[in-house]
């Protein structure tokens, strides 16, 4: 591999590098056609997922949050980088492939992130707590739960769809981190993930002096978590 190649020299860097993680995302987001994930993500979903919602989704891997380990998150699951019951009965077909949760459809990424019914139940939870946020009906929504943008997202201010965006990497996350549990993620444990990044949020708004656009993002959770 030549010394020019930008993989080999990010390669080469000390793993406590400053911003190393973020420009292994920006460079595989960059130089790397997406078609066949976007096409594999379609046939999963039973519909097609469109070039716009496509490129919007890869667009905000970069702006879901100043957290560079939820890029990540979003990063993986968008490029179907972790291992799905299906793809490791390939590899070893002495593994099941059915889900681990349902015990009853096989184990794709879409079923695990989405389609299985114990995390549906769970979603189902989760979109009902941003309708209470935002007074309006905001029904489960598997592009906006996978990609953190949909056609329907559009009708939001740019506000709602920065939380609803980062609300949705948080709830991959409660998912990844019980990956191999034969139950699902706790709604609970979502919503104290939440609570810690709203205070991450507020420090970063208030250290880049914009405090009012804290309240402009952040204003209708935190007022709906009082009332609750």
């Amino acid at each position: 591999m030549p010394d020019s190649c930008p993989l080999y020299e990010l390669l080469q860097l000390p793993p406590d590098s400053k911003h190393l993680i973020s420009r292994f995302v920006s460079l595989f987001t960059t130089s790397v056609s997406t078609t066949h994930l976007k096409e594999a993500w379609s046939t999963e979903l039973n519909f097609e997922v469109s070039d716009d919602t496509w490129n919007e989704g890869l667009t905000r891997i970069q702006t879901c949050s100043i957290n560079v380990r939820y890029k990540l998150i979003q990063f993986k699951v968008i490029h179907r980088l972790h291992y799905s019951k299906t793809k490791l009965h390939r590899i070893y077909p002495a593994i099941s492939p059915l889900c681990d949760r349902c015990k009853s459809a096989d184990g794709s990424l879409t079923h695990i992130f989405w389609l299985c019914p114990h995390i549906q139940r769970y979603w189902s939870k989760i979109f009902k707590w941003f309708s209470g946020v935002y007074g309006k009906d905001i029904l489960p929504d598997p592009e906006l739960a996978l990609f953190g943008c949909s056609e329907t997202a559009l009708y939001f201010t740019s506000e709602e769809q920065q939380a609803l965006m980062l609300g949705m990497v948080a709830a991959k996350k409660m998912i990844l981190t019980d990956w191999k549990s034969s139950t699902p993620p706790c709604f609970e444990k979502w919503l104290n993930e939440m609570i810690i990044i709203i205070q991450m949020e507020r420090i970063r708004f208030y250290n880049s002096k914009v405090p009012n656009n804290f309240l402009s993002v952040w204003g209708p959770f935190i007022n709906h978590l009082k009332v609750q």
